[in-house]
Parts: structure tokens; sequence; C-alpha cells
């Protein structure tokens, strides 16, 4: 039996998938390497060695490093589109395929179910569909963006962006509160919420216990972590 939905299916997809695969291929030439997750040898188990190597490294030297992981509270559907839009073509995505993906985005409404009542269609600004590789686009772009404003504030910083999960770590303590701060600008500008009870903080110090307490007092008292109840 003839099956319509298959072929439309399969006529959407196939584009798609061949558009993607060349996307991807172009990000991950320019993308540099702390942004990690569906681009070519960076997948998670990648970026969780890189990071186990510099800690043990750091570890097996008696270098003392400190640094913190966070994550963003259901990151697709709170981005701001307009926002994400610009970035993508700041970063020099063809504005030929952004334009009708963008306007797809923006026909989609939203509906509300609370047991067996269901709100009317809404409209929405904010959000990009879970499960689309083009949503990833979006989030691998926003975490380059997230790494280079690091790298600005200082090259002593090790950054790195996977997906909705964003790390960095550094020799220097006092390098922390702007780098704290930036983040939160930042995921504050995209419309996006830091899950503060997700967010961790590790530290790698040689010497005696109390070297490795001044500087957990030291992180403790850093701005915007009161909103933690990590500390």
């Amino acid at each position: 039996m003839f099956d319509v939905k298959s072929v439309i299916v399969t006529t959407i997809r196939k584009p798609c998938f061949v558009l993607n695969s060349q996307l991807f291929k172009a990000l991950a030439a320019q993308i540099p390497k702390q942004v990690t997750g569906l681009l070519q040898a960076r997948g998670p188990m990648d970026a969780s060695y890189e990071w186990q190597y510099w800690l043990e490294h750091h570890s097996a030297f008696d270098i003392p490093a400190s640094g913190f992981s966070l994550d963003l509270l259901k990151c697709f559907n709170t981005i701001d589109q307009d926002q994400a839009l610009h970035i993508l073509l700041s970063l020099g995505l063809p504005s030929c395929v952004l334009a009708p993906w963008i306007a797809t985005i923006r026909r989609l409404n939203r509906v509300w179910i609370l047991g067996t009542s269901c709100s009317q269609p809404v409209s929405c600004s904010r959000g990009f569909p879970e499960g689309d590789t083009f949503s990833v686009v979006v989030m691998i772009c926003i975490g380059h963006l997230w790494t280079f404003a690091v790298s600005q504030i200082s090259d002593r910083v090790k950054a790195s962006a996977y997906a909705d999960n964003w790390g960095w770590a550094t020799l220097q303590p006092r390098l922390h509160s702007p780098i704290l701060q930036l983040t939160a600008d930042l995921v504050k500008a995209l419309g996006m919420i830091i899950d503060w009870k997700k967010f961790g903080c590790g530290v790698c110090v040689s010497g005696t216990l109390c070297s490795f307490v001044m500087l957990f007092h030291h992180l403790s008292t850093l701005p915007l972590l009161t909103q933690s109840p990590l500390l």
C-alpha cells in the first residue's frame, strides 16, 4: 500500500540530513575544540577524557587549580529566538538557510496540558524543538560564543561547553568572579536560566588542609553564588 506519510517525511528529512551533514562538517572546521557535542571526534567521552587528563595532570604535579561546572535549565525551551538568529548570522551561517528555518520556528505554537485539559495554541518567541539537529547547531554556536567570551577575560582559563553543560577551570582563583558574572549576564541575555541545583565546584590544592579551606572560602564568597545551594 502506498504510504503518503512516509514519502512526505522522507522527502523532508533527506535534504535536511544532507544540509545538516554539510553544516556540521563546516562547523567542526571552524568551531574551536572547547565546544563539543555532535561534532566529529568531540563526543561526551572525548570531553570527559580531556578533563580527566587535565585534572590528573594537575593533581600529580601538585598544581593548585579550581573550577566550576553548570547546567542550563531546559535550555532548548528558553533560548531567545531573535538572539540566537543574530548569533548564527554573526558566525557566518548563510541567511538563505537560516531564513526559512527561523520562519518555520516562528510559526510553531505551544500548548499546555494539565490532566485532561489543554490550552489554546500560543505563539512564542523563545525555544527551539528538542531533538531537532538544527537546535543543536544553535547550542554549539552559543557555546562557542561563551568560550570565546571567557577567553577574552584571560588566556589562563580552560573552558568547555557540551550542549547545555558548561565548565571552566583555572590556576588563578581571582578569575572566577568575572567569568561567573560574564556567564550569568550572557545566559540572562539569551533568555536561559542557570540551574543552581546542579551548579558544581571543584578544587585541586597541594599542601595542607588549611590551603584547601582558604581556597574554598574564597570561592564561597564570590558574588552570585548566594543563589546556589552548593555553598
